[in-house]
Parts: C-alpha cells; sequence; structure tokens
C-alpha cells in the first residue's frame, strides 16, 4: 500500500519511513515538554518574586 504525493512542482514525495515518523513524533514530544517545563519555570519564578498575599489569622476559631 504505497501513496504517492505530489507536490505543488509536481515531483512525487517519498512515503515515510517508519524511523522517519518516529523521530518526528519524538522530536513534537521534546518541543511539547520543554514548552511546559519553561511555562512552569516562569510560573515559579514569578510566584517567588511575588507570592500571593495570604491573610494569616493568629487565632483558631476551630477549637473555642
Amino acid at each position: 500500500m504505497t501513496a504517492e504525493v505530489e507536490d505543488r512542482t509536481g515531483a512525487v514525495a517519498a512515503p515515510m519511513t517508519s524511523a522517519q515518523i518516529r523521530r518526528a513524533m519524538s522530536g513534537l514530544s521534546i518541543g511539547i515538554f520543554v514548552a511546559i517545563l519553561s511555562s512552569t519555570i516562569v510560573s515559579l519564578r514569578r510566584l517567588a518574586v511575588c507570592p500571593p498575599q495570604v491573610p494569616v489569622r493568629t487565632e483558631c476559631h476551630v477549637f473555642k
């Protein structure tokens, strides 16, 4: 089962081998991982520079 694909110039492109498909998929996966990791690092840095203001209770209302 081979499909011939023509581009705009009329040249016939060969189908990708399984090794080429794996390489393309692993490259996409690594790219997505790096994007997620970088957004996490930016979020953590933003929290370190400007931490959220959480009100602190001085007394406990649970044990009265």
